[in-house]
């Protein structure tokens, strides 16, 4: 995961846009995915954070604010940043930064005896996965968002920074709510039943064969 917000970072350096006064959203991705990020598109944005309740997102909630990132020497200017692709992985955002090291140093041969306990802490600390459907201009020169888009063969999923605070529209308070909305849990479901239904279909053709 550290790995995965450098990469971010890096690639959010290269904007010229996040120093405007006007509304800004960047649009981060790697070139297989350019086609979910024309104009007119509709994209669901993850944000997880440690604090439960927020009604609103600002910029200094985000993570790249507590890991002193800040562009072109502006201290006050934070991104805020958003993941496209799992709501599973921002959830590990709303998990408290103590609660995932220890996880991460369970040693192998103690893991049965102290996952139990970390896991709990892990449920019990949980923050909230803040969800928003954003519709892109048809045009990105128009209102009421500046667009900027970077390619980036560092990234495996669209990432959207904004310089504007945002309202979510529902939100996600465990790790159980998140599993159940992550879109990839949704097609292997959907790639078993397929799988299931055509074992069905074969035993039954057999049946009526024999």
């Amino acid at each position: 995961m550290e790995e995965n917000i450098m990469a971010i970072l890096e690639t959010l350096a290269r904007s010229r846009r996040l120093c405007d006064k006007r509304s800004v959203v960047i649009l981060m991705y790697p070139p297989h995915l350019k086609d979910q990020v024309k104009p007119g598109q509709r994209l669901t944005l993850y944000h997880g954070s440690t604090e439960k309740s927020l009604q609103t997102l600002v910029p200094v909630n985000d993570y790249a604010v507590r890991h002193g990132f800040a562009k072109q020497r502006n201290k006050m200017l934070q991104p805020l940043l958003f993941l496209t692709a799992s709501p599973l992985t921002a959830a590990a955002y709303a998990i408290p930064e103590i609660h995932r090291t220890q996880l991460r140093r369970i040693p192998s041969d103690q893991q049965e005896k102290h996952r139990s306990e970390v896991m709990n802490n892990i449920r019990t600390s949980f923050g909230s996965v803040y969800v928003k459907e954003l519709q892109l201009p048809r045009r990105f020169s128009s209102k009421p968002f500046i667009v900027e888009r970077i390619v980036s063969n560092e990234l495996d999923q669209i990432i959207v920074a904004t310089n504007r605070a945002i309202t979510p529209q529902t939100k996600l308070t465990s790790l159980q709510d998140a599993f159940s909305q992550d879109p990839r849990r949704k097609k292997i479901e959907q790639k078993l039943k397929n799988i299931q239904r055509i074992v069905m279909d074969s035993a039954y053709t057999g049946y009526r064969r024999w």
